[in-house]
C-alpha cells in the first residue's frame, strides 16, 4: 500500500484527541468537561455537544441531526454519501474501502489499514472508522468514550429500554478495533470505560486523562475551518468586488476568507494579523503571496502568555477594507474600543472597517431555537440550563448591556474587571454587546443585522 498525502493527514499531530461514541456509559455525562479539548463526536453526539469534529458514517445521519447541525460551524468528516455538503462548506468526505464493510454473507473484514485519508477509512462501524480518523489526524494520545460493546437498559446513551441488555454487542466492529490495536504504528490509545468489553486498549479514568493535558505542550492551536467570511462581509459592506483593494484581516487565523468560493480578494493584496502563531504559519504555507503577521498580544485561551495591550503594528501601508470576524466576541470592551481606534487609523480615506459582535438579547434563529444568543451559548457551554447555577446566570444576564461568560461558569455583567485565570484553566471567553451599546460606543457606525444564518451583527465604520 502506498502512502498518499491528504490535507487532513496529521492535522492534530501529537495532540490529545477524545473520540465520543454512543454507548450507554455516557448517560448523564457532562460533555462540558471536554470544552477546550480536541473532540470527535460520532453521529448523535452532535445533539448534545458540539465537538471539534462531527463524524458521520451513516448516510442518513446528517438528515436525522439536521436541526443540531444548523448552528454547528466546526469540521465535519463523513463517509461516502454521508456528508451534508449542501449545508456545510467545512466538510470532508472520505471513502471507505468497500471490502472493510460487513456485506451480506461476508463475516470477515479486510486487514488493510490505510496510513493516509487518501487510502480510505478502515472498519465497518462508526466507532472503528472514527478511531481510524483520529489516528490519521495525528492524535496522540487518543481517548475513547462510549466504546462499551454492551447494552445496559438500552443500546445508546440517550435511550432507555429495559428489554435491551445484551452483553455481546457489535462483535464484528469489535474485531475491527482489535485489528487496529495490533498495527505497530498506531499512537497511544486508551479506553475511558473500565467496564468496556473492548479490552485491546489499556483503560484510564477520564479524570486522569484530563489531568494529563499540559497547556504548554498538549493544547491544540486554534486553526479555524470556518469559511464564508467573505460572503458575510461583502453583504454587510455592500460590495462584492474587492479586486484591487488592500485588505487587512484582523484575527484572520489561517486566512479562510480567501477560501470562500465568492472571494474576489487577490492574495497579494491580503494582510493577516493573528495571535495564534501556528495559524499564521499554516496560512503562509497555503497562500505564500499574502502577508502574514503574528500578533503577540495577550488573548484569553488563544495566546494567554502574550504581551498585555500590545499595539497593532504599522504595516507600512493603509487599507481599503479592514475586517474582524469573531474577534471582539472574545475581547473585553476596553480592548475593543482601543483596538477599533487603532484599526481605524490604518484605513485610507473612504476605507471601511467592519467587525462582528454578538448581541446577547437577540434571537438569531426564531422558530429553531426558543431563546436569545446568550441562552444559546450558555446551553452549549454547560450542556444544561436547569441547574440552580445556570438559572442564576441567566437571571443576572437579563439586564446586562455587555456580558462576559468565562468557561461557561463565571458571568461578569458590565465590567472589564475579570479575575485572573491561569493559562491551564482558560477554556472559553465569550463577550456580548447589545446593538444599542455598540451604537453608543461608535456613533458614526452603521449597525447591520446578521446575514447568512449567522448570530453575529456587524458594525461598519466608514472613514471620511
Amino acid at each position: 500500500m502506498s502512502v498518499r498525502r491528504h490535507p487532513l493527514d496529521g492535522l492534530y499531530a501529537n495532540r490529545p484527541i477524545f473520540v465520543l461514541s454512543t454507548g450507554t456509559s455516557l448517560r448523564d455525562f457532562d460533555f462540558a468537561r471536554l470544552n477546550g479539548r480536541i473532540t470527535i463526536g460520532v453521529n448523535r453526539i452532535v445533539e448534545y455537544f458540539y465537538p471539534s469534529i462531527v463524524y458521520f458514517v451513516d448516510v442518513t445521519a446528517h438528515q436525522k441531526h439536521a436541526a443540531a447541525l444548523a448552528s454547528y460551524n466546526g469540521l465535519i468528516i463523513a463517509g461516502a454519501g454521508a456528508a451534508p455538503g449542501q449545508t456545510h462548506d467545512n466538510t470532508f468526505e472520505i471513502a471507505h474501502n468497500e471490502e472493510t464493510f460487513e456485506l451480506h454473507g461476508n463475516t470477515e473484514l479486510s486487514t488493510m489499514v490505510g496510513r493516509s485519508f487518501a487510502d480510505g477509512l478502515y472498519g465497518g462501524g462508526g466507532g472503528c472508522t472514527a478511531l481510524h480518523t483520529a489516528i490519521l489526524l495525528g492524535g496522540d494520545p487518543i481517548y475513547l468514550l462510549g466504546y462499551d460493546f454492551y447494552e445496559e437498559d438500552g443500546r445508546y446513551f440517550d435511550e432507555w429500554d429495559t428489554s435491551r441488555n445484551s452483553q455481546e454487542l457489535y462483535p464484528l466492529h469489535q474485531q475491527g478495533l482489535e485489528h487496529l490495536s495490533r498495527q505497530p504504528w498506531v499512537p497511544h490509545i486508551f479506553n475511558c470505560n473500565r467496564r468496556s468489553r473492548l479490552t485491546c486498549f489499556p483503560s484510564v479514568d477520564l479524570d486522569e486523562a484530563l489531568e494529563r493535558r499540559s497547556p504548554s505542550t498538549d493544547s491544540a492551536p486554534f486553526l479555524s475551518r470556518k469559511t464564508g467570511q467573505f460572503s458575510y462581509f461583502a453583504q454587510e459592506i455592500g460590495n462584492w468586488d474587492w479586486r484591487g483593494r488592500r485588505v487587512l484581516d484582523f484575527g484572520g487565523n489561517v486566512g479562510n476568507i480567501l477560501r470562500d468560493p465568492r472571494s474576489t480578494i487577490d492574495p497579494k493584496n491580503y494582510w493577516c494579523l493573528d495571535v495564534v502563531p501556528e495559524a499564521v504559519e499554516a496560512g503562509r504555507e497555503r497562500y505564500p503571496d499574502a502577508h502574514w503577521y503574528f500578533y503577540d498580544r495577550r488573548c484569553f485561551y488563544f495566546n494567554p502568555n502574550g504581551k498585555e495591550r500590545l499595539p497593532v503594528p504599522d504595516f507600512g501601508t493603509r487599507f481599503d477594507y479592514i475586517v474582524a470576524y469573531s474577534v471582539f466576541p472574545n475581547t473585553s470592551r476596553r480592548d475593543m474600543v482601543e483596538l477599533v481606534d487603532q484599526l481605524r487609523n490604518l484605513l485610507v480615506p473612504g476605507g471601511v472597517l467592519a467587525f462582528t459582535f454578538i448581541d446577547p438579547h437577540h434571537n438569531s434563529w426564531p422558530g429553531r431555537f426558543h431563546g436569545d444568543n446568550f441562552r444559546w451559548r450558555l446551553e452549549r457551554e454547560r450542556g444544561e440550563l436547569t441547574s440552580p447555577r445556570a438559572r442564576e446566570i441567566m437571571e443576572r444576564a437579563k439586564s446586562g448591556r455587555w456580558l462576559t461568560l468565562v468557561n461557561g461558569e463565571d458571568l461578569y455583567v458590565e465590567t472589564d474587571d475579570i479575575a485572573e485565570y491561569p493559562p491551564e484553566t482558560q477554556k472559553t471567553h465569550h463577550v456580548f454587546h447589545t446593538t444599542g451599546l455598540i451604537q453608543e460606543l461608535f456613533p458614526e457606525a452603521g449597525i447591520r443585522r446578521p446575514v447568512n444564518g449567522e448570530m453575529q451583527h456587524c458594525c461598519v465604520i466608514r472613514k471620511a
